[in-house]
């Protein structure tokens, strides 16, 4: 199980590179990985962070860093957004029990 639950949360990277729907799957892979609801939780909100630090990498790469911080609201947004997707779509998981 953690194998597939590994190979999923990667792939659910690699759609999130491209489109949020990737979010969505990004935490129903956290929420298959749980072993109970909080942890899946846990597991939701860990794939979101992980994905706003890569988009801090990759903006970090481009020289537009300094700028994306300099957005105010803009920030706010991706960061939660990025975050709450993951998390909500983590709570599947209570269906499942």
């Amino acid at each position: 199980m953690k194998k597939v639950a590994l190979v999923a949360f990667i792939v659910s990277l690699a759609i999130s590179y491209f489109h949020w729907i990737g979010l969505i799957a990004g935490g129903i892979a956290s929420a298959l990985a749980g072993k109970n609801i909080l942890r899946a939780l846990l597991y939701g909100f860990l794939f979101g962070v992980t994905v706003w630090v890569i988009f801090l990498i990759n903006m970090s790469y481009s020289g537009m860093l300094g700028k994306y911080m300099g957005m105010g609201i803009v920030l706010y947004l991706s960061l939660l957004t990025s975050i709450l997707i993951p998390t909500l779509s983590a709570s599947v998981r209570g269906l499942i029990d």
